[in-house]
């Protein structure tokens, strides 16, 4: 099938585009772009996922094809928590974007710091602009911290300042993305956290083979650039449709990432094949444009899986019948390891793997009430509950 043409976007802005939609999550929410460390706030301590659930094949990897191995092997003993607490070590975070997932993973931090006697000496946000993000390495360079937690805005221009904060000893724990040419254990100490991607499109998999009782023809828009996260939640979601017997892929649609191109598509889509009763979108900026395009053709019938929590689309899971599942990864979870992963570093204690991975939970009408407290450590927002009521 013939690619579409992106316009006007280069190849680098509109990965940068794709990064502010992924790690957005669809958010509305508007921030300051730099910010000191706010008063630490109670947060309630969440248990580890059981590690039963943990045990399968991997088959998510890294940006340079890295194979990762679970959270739950980065366990600091009360003894190394002990050693961190008398060094009293720094903490620094450059927050990429001012959202739901990047905050969680922020208090956290926040949280995780007080609990081991760290300081946490900052907080800066870059926006995914990589000119800010060096600006804001340099600020927070000058507060001297001890662990960096960062996602790689623009792994080549990125490169050079992380350079200077590994040079000058610094633990850096990337967050999902990390420099291009920069060597594991070599160029830098830490690690990179990642979450589930492939597994996530199997979880959606199984979300609308249950909704369509086993059988379904099945739209299938996939995101056309080639970045790690998008096309392995993609091929994740198509394999595992592919396993089911009763379900059948007919159409196979590229999409650019732009939300408003994934209304045309669906409406494109469904016009050629009427038979579609399900569809997958590769994040939640495509799903609510996507139930634009249904319900324009009167085709409520047709049941929407996609990936990202908010509020936006979670209210239009809980209300409407047209989304029945959404993915989110662990935010909470991603922000306490990001911290013990940086202490293993600084107790010089072995890293199992470079790359940390952290799951993800599917959530549908009836569960997201829990899906919510686990990935965010919160109660569901006032009118999601409400609207759950009705």
């Amino acid at each position: 099938m013939k690619r579409s043409k992106i316009g006007l976007f280069t190849v680098v802005s509109l990965l940068l585009m794709v990064l502010i939609l992924v790690f957005a999550g669809g958010s509305k929410e508007t921030k300051k772009e730099a910010e000191k460390t706010v008063p630490v706030t109670k947060e309630k301590k969440v248990e580890p996922v059981k590690v039963e659930k943990l045990k399968k094949e991997i088959r998510t990897r890294g940006p340079q094809g890295q194979i990762p191995v679970w959270y739950t092997e980065i366990q600091l003993t009360e003894e190394d928590k002990a050693k961190i607490a008398s060094k009293h070590y720094k903490v620094a975070y450059d927050q990429a974007t001012p959202n739901k997932f990047n905050d969680t993973i922020g208090r956290a931090i926040e949280y995780r710091c007080k609990e081991l006697g760290m300081e946490y000496v900052g907080k800066t946000m870059n926006n995914l602009d990589p000119a800010k993000q060096v600006e804001n390495i340099e600020n927070l360079l000058a507060l001297h911290p001890d662990i960096i937690v960062a996602l790689s805005v623009d792994p080549v221009t990125s490169r050079e300042i992380f350079k200077k904060a590994a040079d000058q000893g610094v633990v850096l724990v990337f967050a999902s993305n990390k420099p291009s040419d920069f060597e594991w254990n070599k160029d830098y100490k830490g690690g990179l956290i990642i979450f589930d991607f492939y597994d996530f499109g199997t979880m959606l998999a199984d979300a609308l083979n249950k909704a369509l009782n086993g059988k379904g023809k099945i739209g299938y828009l996939y995101h056309e650039a080639n970045f790690f996260i998008t096309n392995q939640r993609d091929q994740g979601f198509k394999e595992a449709v592919e396993a089911y017997p009763g379900l059948e892929i007919v159409a196979e649609v590229p999409w650019s990432g732009v939300p408003d191109d994934a209304e045309t598509a669906v409406s494109a889509m469904i016009m050629q094949h009427p038979e579609i009763n399900g569809i997958y979108i590769p994040w939640s900026q495509g799903a609510m444009p996507a139930v634009t395009a249904l319900r324009t053709a009167g085709r409520t019938d047709v049941k929407v899986v996609t990936h990202d929590i908010d509020e936006d689309v979670a209210l239009e899971m809980i209300k409407g019948n047209t989304i029945i599942a959404l993915t989110q990864c662990k935010a909470w979870q991603y922000g306490l390891t990001a911290v013990d992963l940086g202490c293993y570093a600084l107790l010089g204690k072995k890293i199992p793997a470079e790359a940390i991975l952290i799951p993800g939970l599917s959530a549908t009408r009836e569960n997201i009430e829990e899906v919510w407290k686990e990935v965010y450590n919160e109660e569901l927002p006032d009118q999601l509950k409400k609207a759950l009521q009705k």
